[in-house]
């Protein structure tokens, strides 16, 4: 078996290249870690990084999810478009008033999302949002909404490898 230093304390940068987790949750070891200290640190480190890294994927995620909301929602005035709203651990009542929000639409405010400890709520609170999304307008085809959450799978594994993990099937 291989031998590898150990790693340094504080060290942004996990070595678990001899740790073989399963689908099953078993895990082996392809190398030997010099004491049982160090391998305690590697998983220690894993264990404190995952959470993050695995937030900071939904987060991403999330946030291009409602991009493509935003994006793919018919605009006459921009009135729908602007009532995508993102709630984190609760929902939201919000429907902007009427009026015309062509020059306001910007996804940029969702960019500062707070991970959320349960839930993201993604909500449109405009009265005729399911009229859009059943195909009222001309301006977008039937099921926009139905679309953006078919692209959130392939959006999130994409995520997912930006942030170094692996899909599995």
């Amino acid at each position: 078996m291989e031998r590898k230093p150990p790693i340094p304390p504080n060290s942004n940068t996990v070595d678990l290249s001899g740790l073989v987790v399963d689908d099953g949750m078993g895990a082996t070891l392809d190398r030997v870690y010099d004491s049982a200290a160090d391998f305690e640190m590697a998983l220690s480190a894993l264990a404190e990084q995952l959470p993050q890294k695995a937030s900071l994927v939904v987060k991403k995620a999330v946030f291009m999810l409602v991009s493509e909301l935003i994006n793919t929602t018919p605009k006459d005035t921009g009135r729908c478009a602007v009532g995508w709203q993102v709630s984190v651990d609760s929902e939201s009542d919000y429907a902007p008033p009427p009026g015309d929000y062509r020059d306001a639409i910007d996804t940029s405010k969702f960019a500062g999302l707070l991970v959320a400890t349960e839930v993201y709520n993604i909500e449109n609170n405009v009265e005729y949002v399911l009229y859009l999304e059943n195909g009222h307008s001309k301006k977008a085809p039937t099921g926009f909404i139905a679309n953006a959450l078919a692209k959130f799978s392939d959006d999130f594994v994409k995520c997912a490898a930006e942030m170094g993990f692996e899909a599995t099937s």
